[in-house]
């Protein structure tokens, strides 16, 4: 089981990290926000914060399934 979450959540921080790497202008939550009516400047504020979230929520399952010293792991160590 413990595998099997390393496995997913590698795959959440690569596919956070596309997002990211591929700014927030050219995302969907660009077009989103517009749409909306909320500011350029506003918009990656929240896209920024809301990508922070998913990384915390993505570590804190981590220790919870695999303790507080999950990053001492092998296998950690390569996912933080």
């Amino acid at each position: 089981f413990q595998l099997q979450l390393m496995n997913t959540v590698g795959q959440a921080v690569q596919k956070l990290q596309s997002k990211f790497t591929h700014k927030y202008e050219s995302s969907s939550a660009s077009c989103i926000a517009t749409i909306r009516g909320i500011p350029p400047v506003s918009g990656k504020i929240l896209w920024a914060k809301q990508m922070e979230r998913q990384v915390h929520a993505l570590m804190k399952r981590m220790s919870h399934v695999l303790g507080k010293e999950w990053g001492q792991h092998l296998e950690g160590r390569q996912l933080r």
